[in-house]
């Protein structure tokens, strides 16, 4: 049964993914090609994040990222105590998130993004070079965040560099900073290499769920 129903968006396409924090706050991350209304707070057009109480009552929505950004790239989160990770890819010669902007390094870049609760945004990092780099998925333990995602022939972290030739599904370790503490790549011979999930147990041990055709290394 329902308990309640919102609304929101503008006269154009819009579109929204859902996540919840463990207090029960709803968090939308919305595309608008025109300017929108949820319930009393409008948004440009482009992408936002719009927060709603468990009870469906708006608290507030903040613009993001621009139309073009929006348009052609992927964004997620996930939670860190009451802060949000943002994370994804994007293939755009400039990505903007809130008042950071990156330059893009060739095909898809990955990213990660550390914000407050309200998504006012504190750091953004870039990881790719040439090829297509992103990232799928982020797994948090002990304020630690572990991502898996691929890239292909090389990627850049900031800290580490991995070069492979080929395609590679990607795991890493980064600090609450963005900084890469460590990474590791699976070598495939084919060019359907994916990783797609990525959790870890309270002693640190990580688990990892892909896809791949011919061989894997």
């Amino acid at each position: 049964n329902y308990i309640w129903v919102k609304k929101g968006g503008g006269n154009g396409d819009d579109y929204a993914n859902c996540f919840t924090n463990s207090n029960g706050k709803i968090y939308l991350i919305t595309k608008t090609a025109t300017s929108a209304q949820f319930d009393t707070f409008s948004l440009p057009a482009g992408g936002g994040l719009v927060q709603y109480d468990s009870s469906g009552n708006c608290l507030s929505a903040k613009a993001l990222f621009n139309t073009a950004v929006t348009n052609s790239n992927v964004v997620s989160l996930t939670f860190i105590d009451t802060e949000i990770l943002f994370y994804g890819s994007f293939n755009t010669p400039i990505f903007q998130i809130d008042t950071f902007n990156v330059t893009n390094n060739g095909a898809y870049d990955g990213f990660i993004a550390k914000a407050d609760s309200n998504g006012n945004v504190k750091w953004l990092k870039q990881f790719g070079n040439s090829g297509n780099d992103f990232v799928v998925d982020l797994a948090i333990i002990n304020n630690e965040v572990y991502a898996i995602g691929g890239f292909q022939d090389s990627i850049n972290l900031g800290t580490i560099y991995l070069n492979s030739a080929g395609n590679n599904i990607l795991v890493a370790k980064f600090d609450t900073s963005g900084n890469a503490v460590w990474a590791k790549n699976i070598s495939c011979s084919s060019t359907y290499c994916a990783g797609t999930k990525i959790i870890v147990d309270t002693d640190g041990n990580t688990y990892i769920t892909g896809n791949f055709s011919g061989t894997a290394t």
